[in-house]
């Protein structure tokens, strides 16, 4: 939308506001899609307690139609790239982190409107979405060409995330968004950086007194060719130039000799599922 806008402020609000329309028609279908199934559908989740309590043959719709019981979440992704279009910095300055928290708040109360007039729970979430991250990052590339640190990189960031942070800055960050709206984490933390028992029980604590959401990402990987346990390296194939995984101890390449795991979101993956735009993404984040 900001690079649509041409990076002009007014420009970008005006269709910010007709996507959030889309978005809305296009959540609402997906929910009234839903209207008129039976229980029988899932007894577990409708009949036995998992989401509702409801007798056999009868309709989920009261269940529906309720806030309290339905929600629907409207993902957002490259946060970072619009500061940097918009106010020439990313979610990691200044400007850009104060125009990052009036995004995300004015999308909020839009959803804040929507649960009033549709009486459904529409919630705010970043969105690590494989297909839908690469798609957009695919079409990005092809509508404006490489814009260098939009386009160029081969992905677009999740959430607010901006790369290269300082953890404390980091947090301070999440910690701003959070007092503005009640949003599922915006910031995903390096294990790692918790190995060192120093720095470990002082980064806790901080969360801790913050009183904010962070995730932890997991990089216990392990070869089983060789036996390493660590982290596999993310490279270039030098004739494909497609990115995958090699073992930095004995040099394996085969996914299928190799147990990778990644936290994405909310979510834990197996490495050998990851995009390109993702596997792009974290490469630069290791680095």
């Amino acid at each position: 939308m900001a690079l649509s806008a041409g990076g002009d402020t007014k420009k970008f609000w005006d269709i910010l506001d007709k996507r959030l329309t889309t978005c809305h028609l296009a959540l609402k279908t997906w929910h009234d899609r839903l209207l008129g199934v039976s229980s029988n559908s899932s007894s577990i989740m409708w009949q036995n307690g998992g989401l509702d309590v409801l007798d056999c043959d009868k309709p989920i719709d009261n269940v529906l139609c309720d806030s309290s019981h339905s929600s629907l979440l409207l993902g957002i992704a490259g946060m970072n790239e619009t500061c940097m279009v918009i106010r020439k910095e990313g979610c990691n300055g200044e400007k850009g982190m104060k125009f990052a928290v009036k995004i995300i708040k004015h999308i909020n109360d839009r959803l804040e409107e929507w649960t009033i007039s549709d009486n459904i729970g529409y919630k705010i979430a970043e969105t690590y979405d494989c297909d839908t991250v690469t798609a957009f990052t695919e079409a990005l590339k092809v509508r404006f060409g490489e814009v260098p640190g939009i386009t160029d990189k081969g992905y677009i960031t999740g959430g607010a995330a901006a790369n290269d942070d300082d953890v404390s800055e980091a947090l301070a960050r999440c910690k701003l968004i959070q007092e503005q709206i009640p949003v599922h984490s915006m910031y995903q933390l390096d294990s790692e950086v918790l190995c060192n028992g120093d720095n470990s029980n002082a980064i806790i604590k901080e969360i801790y007194d913050m009183g904010i959401s962070v995730t932890f990402d997991n990089k216990a990987d392990k070869c089983t060719d060789c036996g390493y346990e660590g982290r596999m390296n993310i490279v270039t194939d030098k004739k494909t130039g497609i990115l995958g995984w090699i073992c930095p101890e004995c040099g394996n390449t085969d996914t299928n000799r190799m147990i990778i795991q990644r936290k994405r979101a909310s979510f834990t993956e197996q490495g050998q599922t990851l995009s390109q735009c993702e596997l792009a993404e974290l490469r630069e984040n290791d680095n």
